[in-house]
C-alpha cells in the first residue's frame, strides 16, 4: 500500500512541476490521463505478470521502487524545463504503477493490509 501511494504522490507532483514549469493545463492533464491508462492497461495485459512468483520475504522500501519508480522520476526531472508536458506524462506513468499495484493486489484476492 505504501509503494502505491508513493507512485501516485510522486506523479501528482511531476504534474503540479509540469504546470510549474509553464506547460497548459489540458494538455499537461491529458498526458497525465494518458499514461495512467496505458500504464494500468499494459500492467494488467502483460502475460509475465501471470507467471511471476512473488518472494516470500519482505522487500525493503527502496528496493521495490528501484529501478521504475524512481527511474521514471529521474527522466521526470531532466525534462520538466524543456518539455513540461513530456514530466506530466512521465508523472502518469508513475501514477499508473501505483494503480495498477493495487488493482493486481485486489484481483489477486489479496488483501491491501496486512493483518
Amino acid at each position: 500500500m505504501y509503494l502505491a501511494l508513493i507512485r501516485v504522490a510522486l506523479g501528482l507532483m511531476w504534474v503540479v512541476a509540469a504546470r510549474i514549469a509553464g506547460a497548459s493545463s489540458a494538455p499537461a492533464r491529458l498526458a497525465f490521463a494518458t499514461a495512467v491508462f496505458a500504464t494500468v492497461f499494459l500492467g494488467f495485459n502483460d502475460p509475465r505478470t501471470r507467471a511471476v512468483q512473488r518472494p516470500r520475504e519482505p522487500q525493503t522500501l527502496l528496493r521495490s521502487l528501484f529501478p521504475s519508480t524512481i527511474g521514471v522520476s529521474v527522466l521526470a526531472a531532466i525534462v520538466v524545463a524543456p518539455q513540461p508536458v513530456l514530466a506530466a506524462f512521465c508523472g502518469g506513468v508513475s501514477a499508473g504503477l501505483g494503480v495498477a499495484g493495487v488493482g493486481m493486489k485486489l484481483l489477486r484476492g489479496g488483501t491491501l493490509y496486512r493483518r
